[in-house]
């Protein structure tokens, strides 16, 4: 998707197209791995798409750099925001980003939601770590049992601003 405001270009990458939902715990750190597409700019809002009709809590959301295809760094903790169906953001951000390289889009959510989702996409995608709701940590390092990664996505999206 993209939209033009005054000669710059608001652009996203990430997990837009769904195939399901499912509930999801709190409590786990959920990472998912895109490659961005949207071009070379400042990050400017995350989004987690809720498909609950009873939301409730908070989802905390971040990025992290890529670390030969595992999370590294914590490039940025996107705060906390309230629940509700539908496509829940953070906006307002200003994160340097760069075309093709990869990102982990990160959550964490303060109680049980449905999230929307997709099976299918790359293998180790993303990664997942039980985590009391909390600030997220930096460098990603979550120490814990429960622990994985498949191939399956839960709907996030990053929105760049592109411009001359």
């Amino acid at each position: 998707m993209s939209i033009t405001v005054t000669g710059t270009s608001l652009v996203t990458f990430g997990l837009s197209s769904i195939e399901g939902s499912a509930d999801e715990s709190p409590n786990y750190l959920n990472a998912m791995r895109f490659q961005n597409t949207a071009g070379t700019g400042n990050l400017v809002k995350l989004e987690i798409l809720i498909d609950d009709i009873s939301p409730t809590g908070n989802v905390r959301m971040g990025i992290y750099a890529d670390n030969n295809g595992s999370p590294g760094s914590r490039l940025l903790d996107a705060g906390e925001v309230n629940v509700s169906n539908g496509w829940v953001g953070s906006s307002g951000l200003n994160l340097p980003v760069t075309q093709g390289t990869y990102y982990w889009l990160v959550f964490v959510l303060q109680s049980t939601n449905r999230v929307s989702g997709r099976t299918g996409q790359p293998a180790n995608s993303h990664h997942w770590y039980y985590y009391a709701y909390n600030a997220l940590p930096s460098p990603y390092n979550v120490n814990g049992t429960d622990h994985g990664s498949s191939d399956a996505q839960w709907a996030m999206r990053a929105t760049v601003s592109v411009g001359p």
